[in-house]
């Protein structure tokens, strides 16, 4: 089904207590641009009169109608939950839910068995898939700004081989599209040359040594000599840009796109905003809360489903750098504890994301930290490992029959999904999630 838009809410889903609860999609192009379809204008003029709202953003691989499922679901099943347990809101409880669409879907990687080619199972069949490489290859080239970049970026992609010149070029060109800014970085960082390519460099090394993933096309040729520049096939370089890029994407829609709407809503309204995101779709509301120059009160609760993004984004010092995780300040501008899930059960980020995203920007520190049995890369994701260096406590994701203890000392929790409770990446939607996201609605009302 392709997009329907239509101004005010979507649709209406009700709520355990049978409430109509307005559901608003609220779109934004991979600039951060709203696209005005006549839903924010009415979002912001009733606002005021609910007293709770839900702000949720999908993360990778979503196009509209995944979107769409996705949030009913989710809200579905929170008001099926607190039905079947006969679960209380406050007394003045009248929600109003709120989905953030952006354009996730042409780069994807890890959601729902449909990520990039490059990092499934069946790799070698996948890498034969020219079709889908090519639509990788246009949907890169068109960040490029000139046409000449476009020209040089994909003579580079369609060789079988680089030298370290060609290497270095492709770098360079890679940095420039790779537009966060320090602020949408959750390791305070932008990108640069040398550490893009310092992470292929590592990557390779890695390969060398057998560790890690077989990622397609990365085996080592028989009798080639010298340098990584030599072997290492650019389309893996291309494959992992697509990660990057879309990463980076969800950076720039939060800070850009869905930072000046959520200040709006807190300046406007004095109903309790609790953020949830889904793998990238959390660093789309972090940035959009910590991008916030003088946020005119805190945010209610952020609930974090399989987060996307550094593990230590949270850190109060990134080690081997002289600054704080780049979305520490979400401390700050979050009343509850913030719920970070995370899960050995989630491939994408348990087992592959700290083989594809290995920037300096994406966790801000060097390949010299000392690792951990738990941790096994300095740029392991959150929702594969959970927060550290950030006074966090980890802990067992709690079902409707068990209760949560939240100390006021604690900031960030790490809830652990093993044992079944989060048995994939997309599966974020149980009574589980529900469960946690009702703690924090209901904790202190």
């Amino acid at each position: 089904m392709g997009e329907q838009h239509v101004p005010g809410p979507r649709e209406y889903l009700e709520s355990a207590d049978g409430q109509q609860v307005p559901l608003y999609i609220i779109r934004f192009d991979k600039e951060g641009q709203y696209k005005d379809d006549g839903s924010l204008g009415p979002l912001l003029a009733e606002a005021g009169d609910y007293s709770d709202i839900f702000v949720f953003s999908h993360g990778w691989n979503n196009e509209w109608s995944d979107a769409i499922g996705r949030y009913r679901a989710f809200f579905k099943g929170y008001a099926g939950m607190r039905k079947a347990y006969g679960l209380p809101m406050p007394a003045d409880y009248r929600p109003l839910l709120v989905g953030i669409f952006w354009p996730s879907a042409a780069l994807a990687f890890g959601e729902s068995g449909r990520g990039p080619k490059a990092l499934r199972a069946d790799a070698e069949a996948a890498f034969q898939d020219e079709a889908q490489y090519q639509r990788e290859l246009t949907e890169i080239a068109d960040c490029f700004a000139t046409d000449i970049e476009r020209t040089e970026f994909h003579t580079l992609a369609q060789q079988t081989a680089l030298s370290e010149s060609q290497a270095r070029r492709l770098a360079e060109l890679a940095a420039g599209i790779l537009t966060d800014s320090v602020a949408e970085h959750e390791s305070g960082e932008p990108p640069e040359v040398e550490g893009l390519l310092r992470s292929w460099q590592a990557m390779a090394d890695d390969m060398d040594a057998d560790k890690g993933p077989a990622l397609a096309g990365m085996a080592r040729p028989q009798g080639v000599l010298g340098g990584m520049w030599r072997w290492l096939d650019p389309r893996q370089l291309v494959r992992m840009l697509t990660v990057a890029i879309m990463k980076d994407r969800a950076g720039v829609v939060g800070a850009k796109g869905v930072g000046p709407a959520l200040e709006t809503l807190l300046r406007q309204t004095s109903a309790r905003v609790h953020l949830i995101g889904h793998s990238y779709g959390t660093k789309v509301v972090l940035s959009a809360l910590c991008s916030i120059t003088a946020p005119p009160r805190r945010v209610r609760s952020a609930l974090l489903l399989q987060p996307a993004i550094s593990h230590l984004c949270f850190a109060d010092q990134v080690p081997g750098k002289d600054h704080p995780g780049g979305y520490r300040v979400a401390f700050e501008r979050v009343e509850q504890p913030i719920l970070a899930t995370y899960s050995p059960h989630d491939a994408a980020l348990h087992a592959l994301f700290h083989w594809a995203l290995r920037r300096d920007v994406d966790l801000g520190e060097p390949m010299g930290l000392e690792k951990t049995v738990e941790v096994p890369s300095p740029y392991a994701a959150l929702g594969g490992y959970g927060p550290r260096r950030a006074g966090e406590r980890l802990m067992p994701i709690q079902a409707p029959d068990e209760s949560y203890a939240f100390d006021d000392g604690v900031r960030v929790y790490g809830l652990d999904g093993a044992n079944g409770r989060i048995p994939g990446h997309g599966d974020i939607s149980n009574k589980y999630t529900w469960w946690a996201l009702y703690s924090l609605v209901v904790r202190g009302a």
